[in-house]
């Protein structure tokens, strides 16, 4: 895998938070069950880490690759927070 690949992998965590922020901003009364969507999330996500680690040419590339974008997000977001104090 490619580290281009790994970085798309890096954005999969962020299609199933999209579509819980949908129905949750139509509809703010209405509850999602997040314990289950969070474990099925954590568990595809465990899944598509073991079956990538191993495709760069160390396991910490692989690891870094597919955490750019989360680690880009939270920098964003600290910033916001913190220097903006906007959230």
């Amino acid at each position: 895998m490619s580290k281009i690949n790994l970085f798309t992998v890096g954005l999969l965590p962020f299609v199933p938070a999209y579509w819980m922020n949908e129905p949750l901003l139509r509809n703010p009364s209405e509850t999602l069950p997040f314990i289950t969507i969070g474990l099925i999330c954590l568990g595809l996500w465990a899944f598509v880490g073991y079956m990538s680690y191993n495709q760069g040419r160390k396991p910490q590339e692989s690891f870094l690759c597919a955490h750019i974008p989360a680690i880009i997000i939270l920098i964003a977001l600290l910033f916001q927070e913190f220097i903006l104090n906007q959230y």
